[in-house]
Order: C-alpha cells, then structure tokens, then sequence
C-alpha cells in the first residue's frame, strides 16, 4: 500500500446547499481516466425532467471515490424508475445518480483492446481500491504480516486440543 494521509474535506452540489464531511485517506494515484458515456434524458422519458448535469461524452480524471458507507448519508429519498431494462435514478446530495442498464441502441459500441499487461495493471489497480476500502476492517494483525510471514505464520500455527 502506498504512503497515504488522513484528510477531512467537505463535499457539496455546486448549486450550493449542505456541505458533506468526509474522512478519507489520499493517495498518489487512484486510477486512470475513465470514460464517461453520454446519459441524455430524451432517451428515457422518466429522466427528462431531472435536469441532469452533463450529457457528453468525455474522459474524466477521478479524484474522488466515495465508499458505500458516505455513500449512504448521501442518498435523498426519490429513486425514479421505469421499466426494469430502463436505468434508474438515484437523488443525492450532491444531485443525481443514474445507475442500470443502457440498451445497445442508446450508447455507442465501445471497442476494446486488451492484452496481458492491462490485465495485471487492472488487477493491481483493484487490489489497491480493496486494500483501501479494507482499511479499518481487517484486523491488525491481518494489515502487519507480509505475504511470507502469513505463510510462515501459518505453517508453524498447531492445535494442541486444548
């Protein structure tokens, strides 16, 4: 795990209104950029008056994840739906989220290209937002032992019955 700092900041909708306290821990890089793909409302009629912020496609650098626990104090009290192949609307806070499915029809067919390297650097990537999101679950003793000393730890552990 990379060097990280424990940091308070407050998060808040652009349009003003109540500031969040968040606690996190920093790190140097989070993950590459990702692709936002365009949400527009005329698809979904459900959506229209939403007022949602962006509608383009774009690459966004993350400078932020936020874990289910913030994520929850977050969350207002309308979800907007439509049909169950149809994405749903979530209101937060901080405005609205757009979560579920999106038909073929309404998004461009994304091409990829993907060998071994960008396998493991994913991988790593995960591992990385896991090790961060476990912080404060696992145990210390979990958190302290390398690879090889759990090994060991392990292979020297008996029951004697007791």
């Amino acid at each position: 795990l990379q060097e990280s700092m424990l940091v308070h900041f407050h998060l808040s909708p652009l349009s003003g209104g109540p500031r969040k306290l968040i606690e996190a821990l920093t790190t140097k890089t989070l993950c590459d950029d990702i692709f936002q793909p365009r949400i527009s409302a005329r698809g979904w009629p459900h959506l229209r008056d939403l007022g949602l912020a962006d509608e383009e496609e774009e690459d966004l650098t993350v400078h932020v994840v936020i874990g289910v626990d913030y994520f929850f104090r977050m969350l207002g009290s309308t979800i907007v739906r439509a049909g169950d192949d149809d994405p749903v609307a979530v209101e937060t806070c901080l405005g609205w989220v757009i979560c579920g499915p999106q038909t073929a029809s309404q998004i461009p067919s994304p091409i990829v290209a993907a060998d071994k390297s960008a396998d493991t650097e994913c991988d790593q990537l995960l591992r990385k937002f896991w090790e961060l999101e476990a912080i404060g679950i696992s145990s210390e003793e979990e958190q302290s032992l390398s690879g090889l000393e759990r090994e060991e730890f392990e292979r020297n552990l008996s029951f004697d019955g007791v």
